[in-house]
C-alpha cells in the first residue's frame, strides 16, 4: 500500500507555471523524513497524522525558514519562563499572610490560649471573623475565671407588644458590646455586619433578651443582619449566652 503525503493530507499540489521563480520553488523535495512512512501509514493511530504532516511541512522549508522558526520557538519558551519567574513573587505576596489572628487588649485572654478572639482576612475580599463573645468584663486577667462574668440581672421593658422582663440583660448586652468593639477596632462598623450566630443554654429565657438588644439604636435598630440562634447544652464557665459575628472590612 503506497500513499503519497499529498493524498494522506487530502491536499492537491497546486499547478505552478513554469516561470523561473516558480521553477525554483517547484524544485524543492516534498518527501517525508522517513521514506517508508507511506507504506505503513494505514496502520498508524490518529494521533500520528499530525506528526507526519508536521514533519512533511518542516522538510519542505528552506534552511533560513527553519532557522527563523527555531528562533521564534526559543523566544516563546524564554518569554514564558521569564513571565513565570516574575509572577511567582506576586502570587506569593497575595497568598502569604492574607489571614491574621489576634487578641484584644481590652478583653480577657481566651480560655487556655486555645484560640484567638478575631481573624482578619484582607485578601481577596476583606472580612473580620469574631469568635464567640460572652459578657465578661475588661478588668479580668483571664476569661477562665467565673468572676469575670457580668452579674446576671433582669430588666423590665415596654414595647408595642407589651411589657416584658428580659432575663440576663446586662450580661448579654456586654457580650454584644464586646463583639462590637472588636470589629470596630479592626475597621468594621455595625453596618458592615454580614452574619451573627448566638448560642444560649435556654431559648425560652434569653432569646427575647437578645432580640431586644439587637434592636437598640447602638446596634441594629434599622437594618438588622441575618442571625442564627441555637440552644446548646452548656457554655464555658456555666455561662448562658455567647455571640459571634462576621463583618466586612470598611474600605
Amino acid at each position: 500500500m503506497n500513499i503519497s503525503p499529498e493524498e494522506l493530507l487530502g491536499v492537491r499540489r497546486p499547478k505552478i507555471k513554469t516561470t523561473a521563480k516558480a521553477s525554483a520553488f517547484s524544485s524543492r523535495k516534498f518527501t517525508p523524513i522517513n521514506p517508508k512512512v507511506t507504506s505503513v501509514i494505514a496502520y498508524l493511530p490518529p494521533c500520528a497524522f499530525h506528526r507526519v504532516s508536521s514533519q512533511y511541512y518542516y522538510q519542505s522549508m528552506t534552511l533560513p525558514d527553519r532557522h527563523n522558526q527555531n528562533l521564534a520557538l526559543l523566544g516563546i519558551g524564554l518569554g514564558a519562563g521569564a513571565l513565570a519567574i516574575v509572577s511567582l513573587p506576586i502570587v506569593l505576596q497575595l497568598n502569604e499572610g492574607s489571614v491574621t489572628y489576634d487578641n484584644t487588649s481590652f478583653l480577657p485572654a481566651p480560655l487556655n490560649q486555645g484560640y484567638s478572639h478575631v481573624a482578619v482576612a484582607r485578601d481577596p475580599h476583606g472580612y473580620i471573623f469574631v469568635a464567640g463573645q460572652r459578657g465578661v468584663t475588661k478588668t479580668c486577667a483571664s476569661a477562665s475565671a467565673a468572676s469575670c462574668l457580668v452579674p446576671m440581672d433582669s430588666k423590665v421593658v415596654t414595647d408595642k407588644t407589651g411589657t416584658h422582663t428580659l432575663k440576663g440583660y446586662s450580661r448579654i448586652y456586654k457580650a454584644y458590646q464586646n463583639m462590637k468593639e472588636i470589629a470596630t477596632a479592626r475597621g468594621a462598623g455595625l453596618n458592615d455586619t454580614v452574619r451573627l450566630v448566638a448560642y444560649t443554654t435556654d431559648l425560652n429565657s434569653y432569646r427575647a433578651t437578645a432580640d431586644y438588644i439587637e434592636s437598640l439604636p447602638e446596634f441594629w435598630s434599622h437594618n438588622p443582619p441575618p442571625r442564627s440562634i441555637v440552644q446548646v447544652s452548656a457554655l464555658d464557665e456555666s455561662d448562658v449566652f455567647e455571640v459571634e459575628g462576621t463583618f466586612q472590612i470598611n474600605r
